[in-house]
């Protein structure tokens, strides 16, 4: 499913969730940007979260009307924290 059909899907659910959590700042973009094509003020109606933080590195040009929110993860903390659990 890609983030066009979420975004239809969700409306057509009558918006059951209250916030979209993405797999990244660029799906949180795309859905974003279908929300509104459908007419689904973020965050009012929903709210959408990135997770990588990556939305600085990006050309802006995709969200410059957005604000985006992100979540900055450290995968190779992670990665040291899994591999030397306490």
């Amino acid at each position: 499913m890609n983030t066009y059909e979420i975004a239809v899907s969700m409306v057509q659910q009558g918006l059951p969730y209250s916030a979209v959590i993405a797999v990244n700042d660029l799906m949180a973009i795309e859905l974003i940007n279908h929300f509104k094509v459908l007419h689904v003020r973020v965050p009012e109606d929903a709210a959408v979260i990135g997770i990588d933080d990556v939305s600085k590195e990006i050309d802006s040009s995709l969200f410059d009307d957005i604000s985006i929110a992100s979540i900055r993860s450290r995968v190779s903390s992670g990665g040291i924290a899994a591999a030397y659990p306490c």
